[in-house]
Parts: structure tokens; sequence; C-alpha cells
């Protein structure tokens, strides 16, 4: 479970920075619904691989580093939301700050999660 776990937490983070620093700058106001359904298809699955490999780890291997691997996955997932709820029209100028916040939270927890492979 840990490999499906890396391989869901680093394209979530891949696709974190993709739009940090390549969609992001680009999105127009009219865009926001738009992008918004189209970046959620994106991220579903590894989400769902992501939630489900993390509770499993979590209940069948409790170490520090997976405690901390799931810290930093409940801090995306809070950051996810606030991503969500920003695309409103009045508070689109939020979206970087929230984007940042999960891909940092999903690069931290990559680095976690390979250690804990080696």
């Amino acid at each position: 479970m840990l490999l499906p776990n890396l391989i869901a937490t680093l394209s979530l983070a891949a696709i974190a920075w993709s739009l940090q620093f390549v969609q992001l700058p680009l999105l127009r106001p009219a865009d926001a619904p738009r992008h918004r359904r189209l970046n959620t298809r994106l991220i579903v699955l590894p989400i769902l691989v992501e939630a489900i490999a993390t509770l499993w780890l979590l209940f069948s291997k409790p170490s520090p580093r997976i405690l901390a691997a799931t810290a930093l996955w409940i801090g995306a997932l809070i950051a996810t939301a606030g991503y969500t709820f920003a695309h409103s029209r009045a508070a689109l100028h939020r979206l970087p700050r929230w984007n940042l916040a999960r891909a940092v939270c999903w690069t931290l927890r990559s680095a976690i999660l390979v250690s804990v492979i080696q």
C-alpha cells in the first residue's frame, strides 16, 4: 500500500506545482468554474487512492513518519477545501495561496513516504 500512496502523492504534488506556476497565473475569473471542474476530474482518483492508502498505513504500520505523513495529508485536505471554496469571483485571489499550501504538503509528504520506503 505504500507504493500506491507514494505514486498518488507524487502525482498530486506535480499537479499542484503545475497549477501554481502554469495554470493559476493564466486563470481568468470567467474560466474559474470550468477550471475547477476539469481539475477536480484530474485529482479525484489520486486523492481517493491516497486516502485509502493513508488510512491503511496509519492503522497497519503506525510510526512517527507515517503520523507525520498523515498530518500533512490532513493539511493538504484542508488546503484543498480552501482551494475549492476560493473559486468564487470574490475569492479568486486566494487560489495561489491555498494551492501553494497543498503543493508544499504533498511535496513534504512525498519526501516522508520515500524515506519510509528506503
